[in-house]
């Protein structure tokens, strides 16, 4: 009874998507335009802005230890880098 549960539930998965795969068809259509009304041309400009550029620029970084053989506190100082965001040149557009 169990098996035929499991092949019941598996049949009945695979029908349902198989009907999903048959609502992905694209279907054509041809609408029958009037005669004597021509689409308006539509002029669409889109613009987008440049996006941010990051940089890196060298950024000192110090780290200070105890050292009790030494005398005290040593720091050592050493460079990392770090993001810095470059901002873009702005665009101008001519008329």
């Amino acid at each position: 009874m169990n098996r035929f549960a499991i092949l019941l539930v598996g049949g009945i998965l695979c029908w349902m998507a198989g009907s999903e795969v048959q609502a992905q068809v694209a279907y054509v259509t041809y609408y029958a335009a009037p005669p004597c009304a021509a689409p308006a041309p539509i002029v669409r400009t889109t613009y987008y802005a440049p996006a941010p550029v990051v940089g890196y620029q060298p950024v000192p970084i110090a780290t200070t230890r105890y050292r009790p053989f030494l005398g005290g506190s040593v720091t050592r100082i050493r460079t990392g880098y770090a993001p810095v965001v470059v901002a873009p040149v702005p665009v101008v557009v001519g008329y």
